[in-house]
């Protein structure tokens, strides 16, 4: 049965659908008046990323934004405001500095919509104030998921929520193209080590699933999906563009079979067998029809949340615990598609006893590349703590938490943790035992509260 659109589109999607489970802080899509009146006088609109010394990948962590050493990547939600901006047919001019890494100068545009990330929210405003200050006669709007955060954010015009789904609601935007506003972007810039053009897109959205820990569904609600036609004329367009690499910021590309087995045939089609693509999702979504047909459009990587090999820890998160991971992850194999896994240290009820069963689990699983991070509360969650968290509780330019999450591990042992973990994966994955085996001892010894190494 092919995929059917079942609800109205706003922004070339199904429209946002916001979910109503207990502990999920839904982020409404909306244009505040000071961003209203801004938009709807302006002929040319300026979207700036500013860059402040780490690399922010704008779209990661629900929008919220991730620092990583990376090279730069470009911001889906950028590229998708942009692609409604220019369907209502304002001139969009674009600075990714993030990507550039350099000093702004202004563009002439009449209003100027800032990202702001979590990471660095404090350096965002502070460039946004600067920019008020220097031409106060065009407005300067900030947007992003961190907004609905900040403590000074009544201060400034603002785009709450998800700015494309709230910019399309406001100009009454049903269809864009993406591929064409990547025309904007530097794209030189997002190039890969091995010189590939790396972008990001999305074929749907959102997830039905209620993880505790995902920064995600608040913001971009329940699973919703793009005509595969619209998609279509965007990848034929990034073909010509020169992309090689794209990367499906889906946050369940699989929750719909017969929609990603169509946008699986899209991109056979559109990609003419130059673009390599990778996925994320639920790996019991995906099916071996469906690996088939990614695996035919020339898909080359699944990129799955597995966590913690803790039963207890997961369902506290209220993540589903697989009892066949195992042989999921091997279906993926063959149908001759690599395994990247996600890992989170420092959730509620971990400890180095558990993380040494997640990091064995990870090794014996012999995924082709594994990834760990610090678990963070959400700004104004209190899973794991006691209070509310804050804007003010992360390390600025870091992804890191100040407090204590779990009961077990500081916050000092969890980035601890997370170094070594890492460090004994990659030395497994080219065949170094001694390397892999002396991190996995020192993490025996913490086990056994036997070491004197200090942090």
């Amino acid at each position: 049965m092919p995929y059917r659109k079942n609800r109205p589109t706003v922004g070339g999607f199904q429209e946002l659908a916001a979910h109503t489970a207990s502990g999920v802080l839904v982020q409404r899509p909306t244009v505040d008046d000071g961003a209203r009146d801004a938009l709807l006088k302006a002929d040319t609109v300026e979207l700036v990323r500013p860059f402040h010394g780490a690399v922010i990948h704008g779209d990661m962590a629900g929008d919220l934004g991730a620092v990583y050493p990376d090279t730069p990547r470009p911001d889906l939600t950028a590229v998708t405001t942009a692609a409604v901006l220019r369907a209502t047919g304002r001139r969009v001019i674009v600075q990714d500095l993030n990507a550039t890494q350099r000093p702004y100068q202004p563009a002439g545009a009449q209003v100027r919509l800032v990202k702001v990330q979590l990471p660095s929210w404090q350096a965002d405003l502070e460039f946004v104030r600067v920019l008020a200050a220097e031409d106060p006669y065009a407005p300067v709007a900030i947007y992003g998921a961190t907004v609905e955060h900040l403590p000074d954010s009544p201060y400034w015009p603002a785009i709450r929520g998800d700015a494309p789904t709230a910019v399309a609601s406001l100009f009454s935007i049903d269809e864009i193209a993406i591929g064409n506003a990547y025309e904007l972007f530097p794209l030189s810039r997002y190039q890969m080590t091995h010189g590939a053009i790396r972008v990001h897109l999305q074929a749907s959205r959102g997830c039905n699933r209620t993880c505790l820990y995902c920064p995600y569904i608040r913001t971009l609600g329940r699973w919703s999906g793009r005509d595969p036609a619209s998609l279509e004329t965007d990848v034929r367009k990034l073909v010509e563009l020169g992309v090689r690499e794209v990367q499906f910021r889906d946050q369940d590309f699989a929750s719909d079979n017969h929609h990603a087995i169509e946008v699986a045939s899209v991109l056979e089609r559109a990609g003419r067998g130059a673009l390599s693509w990778s996925v994320e999702g639920n790996l019991d979504r995906f099916t071996p029809r469906l690996l088939a047909a990614m695996h035919d459009g020339g898909a080359s990587e699944v990129i799955v949340g597995i966590e913690s090999a803790d039963p207890a820890v997961l369902r506290r998160a209220r993540r589903r615990v697989l009892a066949n991971l195992t042989e999921l992850i091997m279906m993926v194999r063959r149908a001759g598609l690599r395994v990247r896994g996600l890992f989170i240290i420092g959730l509620p009820d971990d400890s180095w006893e558990k993380l040494l069963a997640t990091l064995a689990m990870a090794i014996e699983l012999d995924l082709d590349a594994a990834q760990f991070n610090a678990y963070a509360p959400l700004p104004g969650e209190k899973f794991g703590n006691s209070e509310s968290a804050t804007v003010h509780d992360f390390v600025p330019l870091t992804n890191d938490f100040r407090y204590r999450t779990c009961d077990n591990m500081s916050q000092k042992e969890i980035r601890l943790a997370r170094a070594w973990a890492t460090a004994a994966f990659r030395a497994h994955r080219i065949g170094d035992r001694i390397v892999r085996n002396s991190f996995m001892d020192k993490i025996r010894l913490r086990v056994a509260g036997k070491t004197h190494e200090p942090l």
